[in-house]
């Protein structure tokens, strides 16, 4: 692949949507620069959902490198645009 293709796809701001199991601590929710977040009840399991923009791949990766590190399951994980 180009590196300069690959270099603006992914080192540009884009609006993410992540999914994970669990109800989401209002302290935590700081942590995520004003990101979207909603919840619904699914088979007797509450699932978040976080939408919004972030500005590279590395404050992707701090976002789920936090959910992980509160023992979140993460469902999915959407590049939107």
């Amino acid at each position: 692949m180009n590196d300069s293709l690959l270099n603006s796809t992914y080192s540009n701001p884009a609006t993410y949507q992540i999914s994970f199991e669990g109800s989401i601590d209002d302290m935590l929710i700081k942590n995520f620069g004003g990101m979207e977040v909603s919840e619904i009840e699914a088979d007797q399991k509450i699932i978040s959902t976080i939408t919004g923009i972030l500005n590279d791949q590395s404050a992707l990766s701090g976002i789920l490198n936090i959910l992980f590190d509160y023992r979140y399951t993460i469902i999915s994980v959407y590049k939107l645009k």
